[in-house]
């Protein structure tokens, strides 16, 4: 009886007896081929790639458009507490700079991931 631990210390097909004598030839299958092996796992990354590119192009402009968001709202919050509380107002307006650093930084990278 195999245990799990014992079977992920195999390295390949070649290391299980049972199947270097068994009847049916299973080292000379195509799918047991570590060439085949290697480009069987790079045509499925390559395939996971393309989808992951497809739902980045979704959330991409998600990302974008929250910066944005939260870029406005800080710097209307700052504007509003200008008059009532003038001192959080100037704290605001920092955390809204640095806010603004960051937001040109998504959208460089943004920009950059685009092309």
């Amino acid at each position: 009886m195999l245990q799990y631990n014992e079977i992920t210390l195999y390295v390949s097909l070649g290391d299980f007896d049972l199947l270097k004598h068994s009847r049916h030839d299973v080292l000379v299958k195509p799918w047991a081929n570590p060439t085949h092996w290697e480009m069987a796992v790079k045509y499925f990354k390559l395939l996971h790639a393309r989808k992951e590119i497809v739902r980045l192009n979704i959330k991409i402009p998600r990302l974008q458009a929250w910066v944005d968001t939260e870029d406005l709202e800080i710097q209307r919050c700052a504007t509003r507490l200008q008059s009532t509380a003038p001192l959080l107002a100037v704290e605001i307006s920092e955390v809204h700079k640095q806010q603004q650093l960051l937001s040109s930084l998504v959208h460089v990278t943004i920009s950059l991931l685009a092309t």
